[in-house]
């Protein structure tokens, strides 16, 4: 090269446009800013989405099972909760129902099975037939007494007139021994009917209790298992959730780097607008070697480590993007998996899952449920129209035996008065025959036994009346406790359903909305993605300066060449010191450690090579 090279040289290092490469640097700043901020204010919405998507499945896990995290307001409707209570209140009613051995000693007084001793039901039923007896044989001697006062002409008047009195008061008892008689015939078809609803009761309940408790125990047994399956879905989706997005929290940490970045550019150009300012005082009509060799030695050295700096910047910029742009790669894949979950767990937890049948999925169990409720509310119903039946016909048990009890009152009455007839039997028949004779006698017998038999009628009638309606009362006291759990229990299997229907729309909603965050997830993480495709074209406008800066630390090469070659006299300490304050302002490792590799003139404290030096 000789000087009017160097010159010519020097006028092209003139010409150089330094404000448009400057303002290259200045717009990668400002895309650098954009972009890092935006995945700055990405971030927090994606964490939100992944907060709200892991609330969102733990939620639904309380829906199923008790967990950790409240339910608050719809604590109610957690399934688990509404299915051990409900599996409880049915329990409670086959306890009920499997212990029937008090209603068999209760009502024991009442059944007539047993070969060994005659129900004191079935004495009510015979109680009046040796009345009957008595009465008939009465009957027929108060008419034979008739005939006979009659051949006796006027001396059996007055015993005609007894006779006639014992046969009018025969017909009374036996009129009245007639409604006792209905009284009892319709006490017998009660009894039959009561009988034959208590075996319906007794048979409906053992169907209850042989087949009904089994499956019940079965049905609660699976859905119960089927929901902690469920549930142990849910709690490993939501595992998969927080190891898919881990690396959102490493991105967090690779943002730090566009602090150092913007301070890199900045140092940068600030070297270019003092190398512009440099070049600018270049005044080739007043050339002075000297001066011109200081120049071109600081411009040289500040041309090769502004190309090292710009080096490193691209290599920072690379890195940073390349590993948020494979951290975002990789939360992609990941999210491509949970959604893939998530499509299975929102078709295990559909209502229409186009015919697919899995054993644990949350369609089969409502319809298990659903399906169950309404046969045991039928039964539960059967059961109560059968105790409305032996409760509702107590009336006629107990008008009845009112009933009979006012008609042996009024035959008791009515044999006080056969006892003053019969001594008014004994003083008319004397007259007659002057002696006591044999027909008298028959009188006088039948009389007396008619009069016990009454007597003891009625205090036997008494004693099983009170046993009896005693009975009754504590049966009837049992069967209205036992309807009133019945319909309690229909009531709360009932308002179980309606919590089931109501937890499953619960569940439909959780599902909705875990379904609706994960969406919002990939929407975000999309918006990353795209920007992130836009944030390469910086790659080449920092391309464009690093070519800029080779063109010119080849031109001042070249001409500091010239004069190691051609001049004798180099002085590089004025140079070195103007180097010295840019090198100053470097903050980070890698631009001193640049520095250090471009200019081995200078002592530069490069800082740890684990670290930077400041941020700002």
């Amino acid at each position: 090269m000789k000087k009017d090279d160097v010159l010519e040289a020097f006028k092209e290092i003139i010409g150089y446009d330094f404000s448009d490469n400057i303002e290259i640097l200045r717009r990668i700043i400002d895309k650098t800013e954009e972009f890092y901020g935006l995945i700055s204010d990405k971030l927090p919405v994606i964490e939100q989405s992944i907060d709200e998507t892991i609330v969102e499945t733990e939620i639904l896990v309380n829906y199923f099972v008790e967990d950790n995290q409240p339910l608050e307001d719809s604590q109610d409707f957690r399934l688990s909760n509404i299915l051990e209570d409900l599996q409880g209140q049915i329990g409670e009613v086959y306890n009920s129902l499997l212990d029937r051995s008090d209603i068999i000693d209760i009502l024991s007084d009442f059944i007539m099975d047993s070969d060994d001793e005659e129900s004191k039901f079935s004495q009510i039923l015979t109680l009046t037939k040796e009345l009957n007896d008595s009465l008939t044989d009465l009957k027929d001697l108060s008419i034979n007494a008739i005939i006979f006062s009659i051949k006796a002409e006027n001396n059996g008047a007055g015993f005609g007139v007894i006779s006639n009195e014992i046969n009018r008061l025969s017909n009374d008892i036996k009129a009245k021994y007639s409604l006792i008689e209905g009284n009892v015939l319709i006490l017998q078809e009660w009894y039959e009917e009561f009988v034959d609803n208590l075996r319906a009761l007794a048979a409906i309940e053992d169907e209850i209790g042989d087949k009904s408790k089994d499956r019940t125990k079965e049905i609660f047994t699976d859905v119960l298992e089927s929901l902690e399956k469920i549930s142990n879905i849910l709690r490993d989706f939501i595992e998969h959730i927080k190891i898919g997005v881990e690396p959102i929290y490493d991105i967090i940490v690779l943002l730090q780097y566009q602090d150092i970045i913007r301070q890199n550019l900045e140092n940068l150009i600030e070297i270019l607008v003092t190398l512009e300012v440099e070049v600018n005082t270049l005044d080739l009509e007043e050339y002075q070697e000297s001066k011109f060799i200081d120049m071109v030695i600081f411009i040289d050295n500040v041309a090769g480590l502004s190309r090292g700096l710009m080096e490193n910047i691209l290599s920072q910029l690379e890195e940073s993007i390349f590993n948020i742009s494979d951290k975002l790669m990789k939360i992609n894949e990941n999210l491509i998996s949970l959604k893939e979950e998530d499509d299975k767990i929102r078709e295990l937890l559909s209502e229409d899952r186009k015919g697919l049948d899995r054993a644990d999925s949350l369609d089969r169990i409502y319809q298990e449920l659903i399906s169950f409720i309404p046969e045991f509310t039928s039964k539960m119903n059967s059961l109560e129209d059968k105790y409305d039946s032996l409760i509702r016909d107590k009336d006629s048990f107990y008008d009845n035996m009112e009933g009979i009890e006012q008609g042996l009152e009024e035959i008791d009455k009515v044999a006080k008065r056969f006892k003053k007839l019969e001594l008014m039997a004994k003083i008319e028949f004397s007259h007659i025959m002057g002696t006591k004779h044999s027909f008298v006698n028959g009188i006088e017998e039948a009389i007396n036994q008619f009069i016990n038999s009454s007597k003891d009628n009625k205090e036997l009638y008494q004693q099983l009346k009170d046993k009896l309606q005693s009975d009754y009362s504590t049966f009837l006291e049992f069967a209205l406790k036992n309807k009133q759990n019945i319909n309690s229990s229909k009531e709360i299997v009932n308002s179980s359903k309606e919590g089931l229907l109501t937890g499953r729309r619960l569940v439909k909603e959780a599902m909705e909305s875990l379904h609706f965050s994960i969406d919002s997830l990939g929407v975000e993480l999309a918006a990353l993605t795209t920007e992130m495709e836009k944030f390469y074209l910086l790659e080449e406008q920092g391309q464009q300066v690093l070519s800029f800066l080779s063109k010119l630390k080849s031109k001042t090469s070249n001409i500091k060449e010239y004069y190691l070659e051609n001049s004798k006299d180099i002085n590089f300490e004025e140079s070195n010191e103007r180097l010295q304050e840019l090198i100053d302002k470097f903050t980070s490792y890698l631009e001193r450690k640049t520095a250090q590799e471009e200019i081995g003139d200078l002592e530069i404290d490069t800082g740890s090579e684990g670290g930077e030096l400041t941020l700002f």
